[in-house]
């Protein structure tokens, strides 16, 4: 991991803030988890105190969602499909860049969960930790004015089906700047799955990321998400680039709403499916409001703090 930093303070962003003052908090509709929440493209706020959040129901969450479930949430409603669909690709060089089709990978999954406005879903990685059921995802997946219900990660979805099984999520751990402030530095937040048997995620996958901090500007990653509008994960390869002093971006056409939450890894490994995340889709404009070009927090020393705590 790079050398631990500390958070510092952003330039105002958007030309809402006029003489670094903090703009009024403005309501979204589009961000990529398909959530209504509001975010405060201002000065960084210290990450505040650690909410860990309990979700109940975990013997319910598995009978919910059954194939038709899954795959009714996976079909895209029009206008959230027209708004997601403008953006036409991203150019790098000559060459335009265009996600694609992923083939699977073990550690990535569609997060589905449940709230006021219908079911809908996200998108999650699994993390080693020392209690070998963690995940990484966007805090904004989790809470927006309340929390989410019937919250399941399904590794590997793919057209209704769970090939390693479909297991409820019983806790989450974030920071208050999120829950109190919708602060997009904090939008992250790490889960707990319960496993539906006897044996932890990890060893039922083989296969975990892992967490990287301070990562540089120019690190080349693969960013993976389960867009509403497919019944599969897609996957792209590009620099992840400086957008702030705590906010990374990446350009490529395909992440629409659904792609929240998806790892950023570096250093990855095809074969396995596995890398190092340095951050998750998420953060200014809640992952980004064109289909073309994603931002991320860029994680450091208050995610890894996080990650411990969760990992406990």
């Amino acid at each position: 991991m790079g050398v631990v930093g500390v958070v510092g303070v952003v330039g105002v962003v958007g030309s809402a803030a006029v003489g670094g003052l903090v703009p009024a908090m403005t309501s979204l509709t589009w961000d990529r988890g398909v959530a209504s929440a509001a975010e405060v493209p201002s000065l960084t706020r210290a990450p505040g105190s650690v909410v860990v959040h309990r979700f109940g129901g975990k013997n319910r969450v598995a009978k919910h969602w059954t194939a038709r479930a899954m795959l009714a949430v996976a079909t895209p409603r029009s206008a959230r499909a027209a708004r997601t669909s403008m953006a036409s690709g991203a150019t790098v060089g000559a060459a335009r860049l265009t996600a694609r089709p992923s083939r699977g990978s073990k550690v990535v999954g569609a997060l589905f969960y449940s709230d006021g406005t219908g079911s809908h879903f996200c998108t999650a990685s699994v993390i080693a930790s020392a209690n070998h059921n963690l995940l990484v995802t966007a805090a904004h997946c989790m809470y927006s004015h309340g929390w989410k219900a019937n919250v399941a990660f399904v590794p590997g979805y793919r057209n209704g089906r769970a090939p390693y099984g479909i297991w409820p999520v019983v806790k989450a751990t974030m920071y208050s700047a999120w829950t109190k402030y919708l602060d997009h530095n904090f939008d992250y937040t790490f889960l707990q799955v319960r496993p539906p048997k006897t044996q932890n995620l990890q060893v039922a996958l083989g296969a975990t990321d892992r967490l990287k901090i301070d990562a540089r500007s120019g690190t080349w990653v693969v960013v993976t998400g389960y867009p509403l509008r497919l019944r599969r994960a897609i996957y792209c390869l590009n620099k992840a680039t400086a957008f702030s002093a705590t906010q990374l971006e990446f350009r490529c056409a395909g992440f629409s709403s659904g792609t929240s939450g998806g790892p950023w890894d570096a250093d990855y490994n095809w074969k396995k499916g596995t890398g190092n995340v340095i951050g998750v889709t998420g953060g200014y404009e809640l992952g980004g409001i064109h289909s073309w070009i994603s931002y991320s927090v860029r994680f450091g020393a208050a995610a890894r703090s996080l990650y411990e705590r969760a990992s406990r």
